[in-house]
């Protein structure tokens, strides 16, 4: 879907080909997204409709509630780009007004070329960048290496991929996650 694509582009620093799957990292395309499955499960199981709509309203309240938290916690923060492992967070980017700046492409297994890790050193000093993100379940190294050059520290930024096992243990869904993202950016973004 090109109107899909062009969303991707806009919340990214480079191109890195390929269409970016991360919808749900943007709890406003996580609204469409209910009320998209609301819609398919009542077509097959019309005899649910109502429960389906009762359901999709009480979730579809709590992300809308999320959104205003990302809203709220972003719009005044001091810095407006943050650096991933990799280009996971590009709606989200969208969303909130800020641009990411990926270290690696969209596979979270992607390897960076040397160059590529000079050109985020580079911008990460530029733009006084102190924390580098990277994802629960890929190796740190990568994000360490870059915040070792820079003087930076790293965070962990959840793309809700997979789940750890500690996520399992301690019950957390969507919302929670989200809400631990939020506080990372959020203070990342105001160092």
């Amino acid at each position: 879907d090109e109107h899909a694509h062009d969303q991707e582009e806009e919340g990214h620093h480079h191109d890195h080909g390929g269409l970016d799957p991360h919808v749900w990292l943007s709890p406003a395309m996580a609204v469409k997204q209910v009320r998209n499955i609301e819609a398919g499960l009542a077509e097959a199981a019309p005899e649910h409709q109502e429960a389906f709509k009762a359901n999709a309203d009480a979730y579809v309240s709590k992300l809308e509630a999320l959104d205003k938290e990302f809203r709220d916690g972003l719009k005044n923060a001091k810095r407006k780009d943050f650096i991933t492992q990799h280009a996971a967070f590009g709606y989200l980017a969208r969303e909130y007004g800020l641009t990411q700046v990926p270290i690696a492409g969209l596979s979270p297994d992607q390897e960076p070329s040397a160059a590529q890790m000079a050109e985020v050193i580079e911008f990460a000093k530029e733009h006084n960048v102190k924390t580098i993100f990277f994802e629960t379940l890929v190796s740190s190294n990568v994000a360490e290496t870059i915040a070792s050059e820079i003087g930076a520290s790293t965070s962990v930024l959840n793309p809700i991929e997979g789940l750890t096992e500690e996520d399992i243990a301690d019950n957390l869904d969507y919302i929670a996650i989200m809400r631990q993202n939020l506080d990372a950016l959020t203070k990342a973004l105001n160092e």
